[in-house]
């Protein structure tokens, strides 16, 4: 891209994996907030402010992007993140309240010492920033997105077991996790429905 079409407000995208936000514009620097970025390189850098020359920024962005396209870009990297058992852990603690839903990116969370090391390897998926003052992290907008996408998921497992309960209450025993199964009605109380993966 051309110095002169960085605009401030606006969200670039180096056609990879790379995601900047940029916030101010001073002569011939540019500040800007990384959103997404390579993993193994960058992971310190997600969620911090920095500044670089308006021509460098210029010659990394490839195209601008609207705040849907990259809501839908972040989505999808939040899709490709691998978490281990104890990231995963961590995570379903954070969406035990679904009152809390939906997460946005800066907003903060704690986290216990039994958590620390997984806190740490989100940080190096840019999931979180682990702040400097002890036991607390800001969520990132990936964390956020990713957040978002298995609150959903999660919510919508239970509202779905929710409604197969209701619908055959009295008349059913259930085996196995109801998002792999069906089911089959089962047409008197006594008799039960077999479950079966899907």
């Amino acid at each position: 891209m051309k110095p002169q079409e960085i605009m401030v407000g606006r969200i670039y995208h180096d056609g990879r994996v790379g995601l900047r936000e940029v916030f101010e514009i001073k002569g011939l620097y540019v500040s800007y907030r990384l959103l997404a970025g390579s993993v193994t390189r960058q992971h310190r850098l997600h969620g911090v402010d920095r500044t670089i020359t308006l021509a460098a920024f210029a010659v990394w962005a490839k195209v601008e992007l609207s705040p849907v396209e990259a809501h839908v870009l972040l989505k999808l990297q939040a899709a490709k993140i691998k978490l281990t058992p104890e990231e995963y852990i961590y995570i379903v603690s954070l969406l035990a309240d679904p009152t809390h839903l939906p997460y946005t990116d800066g907003r903060y969370v704690v986290y216990g010492q039994k958590h620390g090391s997984a806190v740490a390897e989100l940080e190096k998926k840019g999931v979180c920033l682990r702040l400097e003052n002890g036991w607390m992290a800001e969520i990132l907008a990936l964390g956020a997105s990713l957040l978002n996408t298995l609150g959903a998921k999660a919510a919508s497992k239970a509202d779905h077991i929710h409604a197969v309960i209701d619908l055959y209450s009295g008349y059913t025993y259930f085996v196995g996790t109801l998002d792999e199964c069906k089911g089959y009605v089962a047409h008197e109380p006594n008799e039960s429905v077999k479950i079966v993966p899907a």
